[in-house]
């Protein structure tokens, strides 16, 4: 590999070339993990999921990190709303009943109907947490590929 060397080597650029690497790539990544949860609540607010975005709340309850282990970097996506879990994996039929009231007051066929309890039918998972954490893949790898490059290029550059 050292290839079209000649000439004496100065380790001292080497070694200046090596540690600028290394801080390039330190950089790269911090730059890529700061852009993870920005992403990932715009995509969760702009993606079609399933759901209607009635608050905003879904998104600005997302939250994204990459951590590293002992393979590479990891992606996380969570959601700490409450309800997260239903619109992700979807609920089964239940029955809801009313908790302070003595009635749910809700509108059916354009009138106001009051009752104790409704039977609810359930909801179709989303997944939402699924293709926002593949779409965050996808980003990250996208935005720290030319980070990285660059760095590669400088380093040989450097020598």
């Amino acid at each position: 590999m050292a290839g079209n060397l000649t000439g004496p080597i100065n380790l001292q650029r080497v070694g200046h070339a090596h540690r600028s690497l290394v801080n390039d790539i330190a950089q790269a990544f911090m730059q890529t993990d700061a852009e993870m949860h920005p992403f990932v609540q715009r995509h969760v607010r702009r993606q079609p999921l399933g759901f209607k975005h009635r608050t905003g709340g879904t998104a600005r309850a997302t939250q994204a990190r990459a951590i590293r282990n002992r393979r590479g970097r990891r992606i996380i996506v969570s959601n700490s709303a409450r309800h997260a879990a239903s619109l992700d994996r979807g609920s089964r039929p239940h029955i809801i009943r009313a908790k302070r009231g003595k009635a749910l007051r809700f509108v059916a066929n354009g009138q106001v109907v009051f009752r104790r309890s409704v039977r609810h039918p359930g909801t179709k998972p989303t997944n939402f947490l699924r293709r926002t954490t593949s779409a965050a893949f996808h980003h990250y790898g996208q935005r720290l590929r030319p980070r990285l490059q660059r760095a590669a290029a400088r380093f040989r550059g450097a020598r």
